[in-house]
């Protein structure tokens, strides 16, 4: 059986910054597991560093990588707006507070329904020219008029894996193309209820590469200098999406003050041309601001050896993680040696989510940690060489903020629900 050796002491006793293994036990006394736990402190400083790399950006939160409630409602306390991908978000928007320009609702495919809920409580990013059509009609029934944004397709995209380099795009699902855009400028004006003030591109989640992201932004740059100059058309905001990444395991992590500096010179260019013209920008956050904070604990039930592997059964993994089990499964395929996703929000590309053992002390060993559920595909660590693989010992998952809970299917087998908390309390 081939092994990897991963040492579960590259995770400190400082688990997640300032909140320790003792932390972490204490919480599993009083709650049970399996739970979610998110620092409230690791949030605040990804806050601060994604505002200071982005300056001149108003920040959405993109809700659906973790919709907590103590999480959305520190967030708009920080003055953080929301990237809203359905109806019921954008609605929570206007349920946090916020005005209709700091909720932005894009999401392909909205109903007729979808538009008259959010029309007052958020700005409308229409996804096709259908829905543009749509919007104009909802609008016109209210005998309103709305400012809202139209998502575009770029021409550009990016290559595959973590830290790709830009490359031509291909179809996209998502928007109106951009080489469309000028065949559809008289259509555009000649809107009577909806006024298209904003563009929208957002490319691709859970990218490295600082020098990929800043040539993307670029590209939005000069797509909004287009929208003015050569179509003539008014611009309140644009935005540039997101993408920003986070390393899962090995990877170098997101070069941010380089990207940054990148993305103010860009920002300064386009400041300089339009001057009193120059639009809002917004960025969205992406997974960047809680992926980290967040942590998977869980108990190790069982242990049993069959015909020469060892398994470490624990509570809650497919059904509660899901992340972890794709990421087990797909290292287990034949993939060719140069794929490297990633297939987001599932999968990030090669490499398994690695727990730390907190408990009684034992040597490594190499194990498969599945879950309790009744299904073989409930395989969340797949042959790697861990230590204090005891039973009753807790497993904690790392960088489990975002796309953990939020994306998994929690009723499969009907398990008890999963906790979720956030570490310290509420002020």
């Amino acid at each position: 059986m081939p092994a990897t050796s991963c040492s579960a002491t590259r995770y400190s006793q400082d688990v997640v910054h300032n909140m320790s293994a003792a932390d972490i036990a204490a919480l599993a006394a009083s709650l049970g597991t399996p739970f979610y736990v998110y620092n409230r402190h690791v949030i605040a400083e990804q806050v601060q560093r994604l505002r200071t790399a982005f300056a001149d950006f108003t920040i959405l939160y993109s809700l659906k990588c973790n919709p907590h409630p103590d999480i959305c409602r520190f967030l708009a306390a920080q003055g953080l707006g929301l990237d809203a991908a359905s109806q019921a978000e954008a609605l929570h928007g206007a349920a946090l507070g916020l005005p209709s320009d700091m909720v932005l609702y894009s999401a392909p495919g909205k109903s007729v329904a979808d538009l008259e809920r959010c029309l007052s409580c958020s700005t409308i990013v229409a996804d096709s020219w259908t829905e543009l059509a749509r919007l104009e009609a909802c609008a016109a029934r209210r005998h309103v008029t709305v400012t809202a944004g139209l998502r575009v397709s770029a021409g550009c995209c990016y290559a595959r894996g973590q830290g790709p380099d830009l490359k031509a795009a291909g179809p996209d699902k998502f928007g109106v193309e951009e080489e469309s855009l000028a065949a559809h400028a008289d259509a555009l004006r000649s809107l009577r209820h909806v006024r298209v003030r904003g563009l929208h591109v957002h490319v691709r989640s859970q990218v490295l590469n600082a020098a990929a992201l800043a040539g993307c932004f670029a590209h939005v740059g000069r797509l909004a200098l287009a929208w003015t100059q050569d179509l003539c058309l008014p611009l309140d905001f644009v935005n540039f999406g997101g993408g920003l990444g986070i390393p899962y395991g090995a990877e170098q992590p997101l070069d941010l003050e380089s990207l940054g500096a990148r993305v103010q010179a860009m920002v300064r260019e386009l400041r300089n041309t339009l001057g009193s013209a120059m639009p809002r920008l917004y960025l969205e956050s992406g997974r960047f601001l809680v992926g980290a904070a967040g942590l998977f604990v869980t108990r190790i039930v069982d242990i049993k050896e069959s015909r020469g592997c060892t398994y470490v059964i624990a509570e809650g993994l497919f059904n509660h993680f899901l992340r972890a089990s794709m990421a087990a499964f797909m290292a287990g395929l034949p993939l060719p040696d140069h794929f490297a996703g990633p297939c987001e929000p599932l999968w990030s590309g090669p490499g398994q989510h690695v727990p730390m053992a907190i408990g009684t002390p034992a040597p490594a060993r190499t194990v498969r940690i599945t879950g309790n559920l009744c299904t073989a595909h409930d395989l969340a660590v797949r042959d790697l060489a861990l230590a204090n693989m005891v039973e009753g010992n807790l497993l904690v998952f790392p960088n489990a903020g975002a796309y953990g809970a939020a994306l998994s299917p929690h009723g499969f087998g009907s398990h008890a629900p999963v906790q979720e908390v956030v570490w310290p309390g509420e002020h």
